[in-house]
């Protein structure tokens, strides 16, 4: 239902631009959901002109913003950060809206979606788990976080077996999407943060569920 679910999104958003973010996904291009599932589920519900629908949908994907802030605390991005972006304001100043493609292998932008934090690392490593970008440690986000006067990062690049995970007591791993690629046996978490900044599991969606 990913089309319904855009759809739906998009909705949210026109109806409630100022309490609707969307955040751009690790694989929200062309490239990468051709392979993962997106351009055949078009295929197979035999959507009328399907090939245009689905290049329209990358094509809004392209343009959606990488990170968003909560409350001017909680830093939130899909992927990670970046060595070339020491603080949050230097965002705006390096990057442009545009299309980021998985096979452009460099760039802030390619960090923010793929780049990937590990509780063992220190300082920024060359990734072992992907082809591209950087994996980093706690060190590397608590210079970041306090550069940018943060006080939290949110980040959704690794699948997490309970969905949500808290390290270092500033970086929150979140994962929504449940049984990923029908491998991982993970739980999907929907998070919920009070204007006090305190954090809780509105929703679980458990993996084994699927599976029976």
């Amino acid at each position: 239902h990913s089309l319904e679910t855009f759809c739906f999104l998009q909705a949210l958003k026109i109806l409630y631009p100022k309490h609707i973010y969307i955040v751009r996904g690790t694989f929200d291009c062309s490239a990468l959901n051709r392979i993962y599932g997106l351009f055949d589920q078009f295929k197979s519900a035999k959507y009328s002109h399907w090939v245009s629908l689905w290049w329209f949908v990358n094509r809004c994907l392209d343009y959606l913003p990488l990170v968003a802030t909560i409350n001017k605390s909680v830093f939130c991005v899909s992927g990670g950060l970046a060595p070339e972006i020491p603080k949050l304001q230097d965002i705006s100043k390096r990057i442009e809206p545009a299309p980021v493609t998985y096979s452009q292998d460099y760039g802030p932008e390619v960090d923010l979606l793929y780049s990937s934090y590990q509780d063992w690392a220190v300082g920024w490593e060359d990734s072992c788990g992907r082809d591209l970008s950087f994996q980093y440690g706690p060190d590397v986000v608590d210079k970041f976080l306090s550069a940018s006067n943060l006080k939290y990062m949110i980040t959704g690049s690794l699948a997490i077996e309970t969905g949500f995970e808290k390290n270092n007591g500033k970086i929150l791993q979140l994962f929504s999407s449940p049984d990923y690629c029908g491998e991982f046996y993970n739980d999907g978490v929907a998070l919920q943060i009070s204007e006090s900044l305190e954090f809780k599991i509105a929703h679980t969606l458990h993996s084994k569920n699927l599976r029976d």
